[in-house]
């Protein structure tokens, strides 16, 4: 595993599993769906395979490592998974360090689940997921304005790694693919918890719409956050429970994502997506994710589709919107990949990764890198 750091690994299909489908599992649906995520990411498949090899290998990768090596199958007959293994595996190594193990009766979050799992599987996987920020503590008071940068100022990067991008803040109303680069970028935050080390000035706050949640009101000291590097996954995901009662809003995420860096133009595109239904107290998850097409699929929907024009019991506005349909699908034909549907029930057609009411996690993957090109004089 002597892999330059520095080097980043587009996506690659020949990486990403066929389509699966998991059973279910007690109140495991949300570890269902973050896992039908995570394998759609070839670039921690790549990694995982490697370590798979190695003697650095664990029952917990050994687990991974065999969703991975799914192969695609002809419709309908795709296989059904056991995630029992993996969560026993998962068990073993917290056990092994102490650590509070988690428990087949109670439903977590996608969030939560996926720290779990980067922490189980080390540096080697997570580093894929690091998002690098120099972070500046700013006082607000004009008569003050002292400025400071936490830890060792000596280092390159200041802030320690973040693993997931939170787009679900009350305070964020972002609607456009510059809106949400520019605020990966560069962003504030007013913790209650940081103070002016030089005039002792602090946020202050009041009681928040849940329960044990909190509102700043008064914002007098800011954390500014730099972006100084990506790495090859971007997780953005939305906490849809800040506001219980109130119907939860369109969560709005790019088709795409692009940054300068000094490898060139980085473009990421998203290759899986996780929904929630139900409350903050219990619900149901599902995954769309980019896969490999079935042995057979294409050919299956291009015959259904023509039938259904054939019997005539379409409206003329109905007919010619499917025939438009049929056409796009035969244009599609050559693309190796699409986007599926997958619940601890069924596997469905999904066609894209788009905004939905239900939108909680969204996986980015560097698609390619444009080398920035020098103007000669």
């Amino acid at each position: 595993m002597s892999d330059d750091v520095d080097k980043l690994y587009p996506y690659n299909p020949n990486e990403v599993p066929g389509i699966f489908k998991l059973e279910s599992f007690g109140f495991f649906c949300y570890m269902n769906s973050l896992l039908q995520g995570l394998v759609s990411l070839s670039s921690v498949n790549s990694t995982l395979r490697k370590l798979e090899a190695s003697e650095a290998k664990n029952n917990l990768i050994a687990e991974i490592v065999r969703f991975i090596n799914n192969k695609n199958h002809t419709v309908p007959d795709l296989p059904v998974a056991n995630v029992k293994p993996f969560f026993a595996a998962l068990k073993e190594l917290q056990h092994k360090r102490g650590q509070e193990i988690l428990q087949y009766g109670q439903q977590e979050d996608t969030q939560e689940g996926l720290t779990t799992i980067l922490d189980a599987l080390g540096p080697m996987v997570s580093r894929h997921f690091e998002i690098r920020y120099v972070c500046e503590i700013i006082c607000t008071n004009m008569r003050c304005g002292h400025r400071t940068v936490p830890g060792d100022a000596g280092k390159q990067y200041t802030e320690p790694s973040e693993i997931m991008i939170d787009l679900g803040r009350t305070d964020l109303e972002l609607n456009t693919q510059k809106e949400v680069q520019d605020y990966l970028r560069r962003h504030e935050q007013y913790p209650r918890d940081y103070c002016c080390e030089k005039c002792g000035n602090t946020n202050t706050t009041r009681p928040g719409p849940t329960p044990k949640s909190e509102v700043i009101v008064a914002h007098n000291v800011m954390q500014r956050y730099s972006l100084r590097r990506l790495n090859e996954v971007i997780v953005l995901y939305f906490k849809k429970y800040n506001n219980v009662g109130e119907a939860k809003k369109l969560q709005y995420f790019p088709p795409a994502l692009d940054f300068n860096a000094k490898q060139g133009t980085l473009h990421y595109e998203p290759v899986a997506q996780l929904d929630h239904s139900g409350s903050i107290r219990g619900g149901h998850y599902v995954a769309r994710v980019r896969r490999p097409k079935p042995i057979g699929f294409h050919e299956t929907r291009d015959r259904d589709m023509q039938a259904q024009l054939s019997e005539g019991n379409l409206s003329p506005e109905a007919a010619s919107r499917k025939q438009a349909q049929l056409q796009a699908w035969r244009q599609a034909a050559a693309q190796k990949q699409d986007i599926f549907l997958i619940s601890d029930t069924e596997v469905k057609y999904a066609g894209r990764i788009t905004p939905v009411e239900n939108t909680y996690m969204v996986f980015y993957h560097l698609v390619s890198i444009t080398p920035t090109t020098t103007k000669s004089g």
